[in-house]
């Protein structure tokens, strides 16, 4: 059974390049499940205190950049180019979040379900 988990990880990493690292992983690995299991849980709860606990740095950012944001918009022939294309395409992954959000909303994806046809719409 290992020979051919040995095998299946070797095919894996050749034909997926960025899978070459986890399955030398695996294939050198000599922990069993459980130790897997609890260092994945290790690692999860490391990675939600830094997420948690480094929020305030991120608001603190967040508003040195609205600042930013602000003074561009007081002067816009300080615009760069490079700036506007950003600023379009986010917009445009706003306008495409928008419209999934909407078609998720209906439950459709054109248009809104109406049900059984009557006769007074033929």
């Amino acid at each position: 059974m290992a020979a051919k988990m040995s095998s299946l990880a070797h095919k894996l990493s050749a034909l997926v390049p960025v899978l070459r690292k986890p399955m030398q992983n695996v294939i050198a690995s000599k922990r069993t499940l459980n130790e897997l299991r609890r260092d994945i849980w290790h690692a999860r709860t490391e990675y939600w205190y830094r997420k948690v606990s480094t929020y305030p740095e991120v608001v603190r950012a967040a508003k040195v950049e609205a600042k930013e944001v602000v003074q561009k918009l007081k002067n816009p022939g300080e615009i760069s180019y490079k700036e506007l294309a950003g600023a379009g395409i986010m917009g445009i992954q706003m306008f495409g979040c928008f419209c999934l959000g909407e078609a998720w909303g209906r439950g459709n994806l054109t248009a809104y379900p109406v049900g059984p046809a009557h006769e007074y719409h033929d």
